[in-house]
Formats: C-alpha cells, structure tokens, sequence
C-alpha cells in the first residue's frame, strides 16, 4: 500500500509573507461576513473568556473584545502578533502544529485555519483540550467544491486552493463533520457563509441557498461543537 505523507507545515515566516501579499480590503470584507454570523450567536458562548487562534489581522479579536468578552488573540505569524499587541489586543505567537496552550478558555475561535494543517484532528484535540468544563469550539473551513469550484474545475481551471493559495487540506461539510466526530466533537449549530459576495445584490436570497444547499452555494461553514460525552477532555 501507498504511504502518503504529511506536506510540508507552514511555518510562521510563511504567513508573514502571506498576509504581505493579501488585499486588505477584500481579506476584511469575508471577514466581517463572517462576523455577523457570529456576532448573532454570541449567546451561545458559554463564558467571557475568548481565544482567537489563527487571528491574522485581528479584526474578529477586535469585534470581540468590542462587545466586552475576555479575548486573547494568537497566531503563527509574529508580524500579525506584534500589530495586534500595537492595538492594544493581548496576543501571543502560537503554532497550532507544534505548540501547547497553558490557559484554559470558555470559547475558542478557529476560523478558517484548519486547512493550512498538516494534521487538523491533532489541531482540533488540542482545541477541545483547552477548553472550560462545558465550553466550546467556533471553527470556520472553506467548502472547497462549492459549484463554482467545480464548474471551473470542469472547464478546466486550475487558480485555486491548493495550487496557486497554501491549502494542505479540502474540506466540505461531510469532512468536516467526520473530523469533528473523530475528535468526539458533537455540533450545536451549523451556519454557511454565501458564496456571494458581501454587499452585492442578492446576497440574502444567496444566503437562503446556502442554507439549503450547503455543498452548492456556500464559500465556507462555520460549526459550534461542544464535547459529545459531556468532558471537556482531549480526545
């Protein structure tokens, strides 16, 4: 039988040239589509105290720590960690891949990271193992092949994740919910994020479509877990 082995991790200088080539503007705007899905369901949070893993440019900390919660931001990228600290945000450099968290936390947010993971079930254990007795996890993957994508990959376009961005791994809905399962991971709500652009028209009517058709029409799913047997204990 074939082996197939891990590719290679992105390490923190990776993302320090990454976020350098980024559009700022367009990065935020997905952003803050995100934003409003959560910003809807922060009564599900079950406590004050907030980690942002993977926080990039830090504007879902900033939201947060906005509407009063107890946030720390971290990521891999000390360039992202240091404009952070700027603002005041409390932020530490973090390996998802190779480091330990030493807090424990109410909430912890992973948005979009997942799929630059060499081993995301490792990630998502260490995610749940520092969590409160009841707390839970908010993570956000793309859906890889969304219509779009497949129309594109049937007319033969090659310009997307994995290829020309540092994808590791594809994820859709029916992957991302075996993941989780693995990590003994029970899912408490289930929102995906129109493929539309925020602010066009028709974006709401999008929306609906992706809640229907999650696999068709949605850009990416962001999932609430708690522990399925009641522990807050890693897998």
């Amino acid at each position: 039988m074939m082996t197939v082995e891990a590719p290679e991790r992105q390490t923190g200088l990776f993302f320090d040239r990454f976020w350098k080539k980024q559009e700022p503007e367009r990065v935020d705007k997905r952003t803050l589509q995100r934003w409003r899905f959560v910003e809807a369901n922060l009564g599900l949070l079950p406590g004050k105290k907030i980690l942002d893993v993977g926080a990039g440019r830090g504007l879902t900390t900033r939201m947060l720590a906005e509407k009063g919660l107890d946030v720390s931001a971290c990521d891999v990228s000390s360039d992202s960690v240091n404009l952070l600290r700027q603002e005041g945000l409390v932020s530490f450099v973090f390996d998802l891949e190779e480091d330990e968290l030493e807090q424990k936390y109410d909430s912890i947010f992973c948005l979009e990271v997942l799929q630059y993971l060499r081993h995301p079930e490792k990630g998502v254990a260490k995610l749940k193992g520092a969590l409160n007795p009841g707390g839970s996890l908010v993570i956000s993957v793309p859906n890889e092949f969304h219509l779009l994508r497949r129309l594109g990959i049937f007319f033969g376009r090659t310009g997307w994740a994995g290829i020309t961005t540092p994808h590791l791994r594809f994820f859709d809905r029916k992957t991302a919910l075996a993941l989780f399962a693995q990590c003994g991971l029970r899912v408490t709500k289930m929102i995906p994020v129109t493929l539309c652009p925020p602010g066009f028209p028709g974006e709401t009517l999008a929306q609906l479509l992706a809640r229907w058709f999650p696999g068709w029409f949605s850009l990416s799913i962001i999932f609430y877990l708690r522990s399925a047997d009641g522990s807050d204990a890693a897998g």
